[in-house]
């Protein structure tokens, strides 16, 4: 059996794309080991966050690597890819994965670092160099790496598992008015957004599913507003436990500030986990959705972050009960077509020609 380390700074019980990255290679003849944050194979850092915690995780990474002796490593993003580098160095003959979710050199927390901004650079830089597959999940990420260091990454696509939903029930369970958001509650979201846009509701509820760097604030400013009876903060859910609470909302939300590239050229798993459970959403005007949006009809662009702007697309949404219907059936219809069965092909197509050439 062909000996695969997975290695990762998530937990992946909460990891929805390494949870099925794995399904696939176990598919394969594989004997497949993982490291993450969370679970049987988890350590405790002395670090919670920052530049600290990356190196203590990476060299955490690299001494497990000397201990399974893997035949290759599966890297999920920059920030485990420290780790893989060194311990190529040591056996030239690894198998070398790179699976690039984002522009992590752009995230709104480095965009104000030059310092942090010009490590992770270096890493990303060797991270090409020595990666012998790459992997992104858009085109906009594939061209733009391309660009900065001429090699082509496959792109796989961070989507759903297909589940089969009836339209009419979907459409029936939707008694309330509810705008729903899952993910990290972390800055550049656009959260402070919908909140004030709740003002401007006054029938409404904003549901928040998940947790991040912003909890604290953000539960500040619903009390700040008096929304303390409209806002839900639900924490963090396992994946299969997303789609009983998507399923009762209205609209889904997936709102994000332009000023970092990272987002701007994002394509997030929310708005394919939306589609699965035919729930129309709103989200930025962006390359990567209003090319999707152009073809599926699954909800709407709105080109500024603003309360007002928030507030009349989701009138323009709901306020018509034939033009809501509509975007929960074309949402179903999408989902057809946006299945992680369709990538998973893909991705054990690369994975064989890498391990078995």
């Amino acid at each position: 059996m062909y000996k695969v380390s997975i290695i990762t700074t998530s937990n992946m019980a909460y990891d929805q794309r390494l949870s099925k990255v794995m399904a696939t290679m176990a598919d394969l003849p594989l004997e497949i080991s993982y490291m993450d944050r969370g679970g049987i194979r988890s350590q405790k850092t002395y670090f919670s966050n920052g530049i600290f915690f990356y190196l203590e995780w990476n060299i955490r990474l690299f001494l497990y690597l000397l201990k399974q002796k893997p035949q290759a490593i599966y890297g999920a993003d920059i920030d485990t890819a420290l780790s893989a580098i060194f311990y190529k160095f040591l056996n030239p003959k690894l198998v070398f994965i790179l699976d690039l979710h984002e522009l992590y050199t752009d995230t709104p927390e480095l965009l104000h670092s030059p310092l942090k901004r010009k490590i992770w650079s270096w890493v990303e830089f060797w991270g090409f160099r020595k990666a012998d597959g790459l992997i992104t999940v858009n085109t906009s990420l594939q061209d733009i790496f391309y660009r900065r260091y001429h090699r082509k990454a496959e792109v796989i696509s961070n989507m759903p598992m297909f589940k089969v939903l009836d339209g009419s029930e979907c459409f029936n369970m939707r008694k309330m008015k509810v705008l729903y958001y899952q993910g990290a509650l972390n800055v550049g979201r656009g959260l402070e957004c919908a909140i004030e846009t709740m003002s401007l509701l006054p029938d409404w509820k904003l549901w928040l599913v998940g947790s991040g760097d912003l909890d604290c604030e953000l539960r500040t400013l619903v009390k700040d507003k008096g929304l303390v009876d409209r806002v839900v903060f639900w924490g963090r859910k396992l994946p299969q436990e997303l789609p009983k609470l998507a399923k009762q909302a209205t609209i889904g939300l997936n709102l994000l500030e332009s000023e970092s590239l990272n987002y701007y050229y994002s394509l997030a798993n929310k708005f394919f986990d939306y589609m699965q459970v035919g729930l129309p959403s709103v989200n930025m005007d962006f390359p990567e959705y209003r090319n999707i949006l152009q073809n599926h009809k699954t909800g709407v662009v709105i080109k500024d972050l603003h309360a007002e702007v928030l507030r009349e697309a989701i009138h323009s949404m709901t306020q018509d009960v034939n033009v809501y219907r509509t975007y929960v059936n074309q949402s179903l219809e999408a989902a057809k077509v946006y299945t992680w069965e369709n990538e998973a092909d893909k991705l054990k197509q690369l994975l064989s020609r890498q391990f078995f050439g």
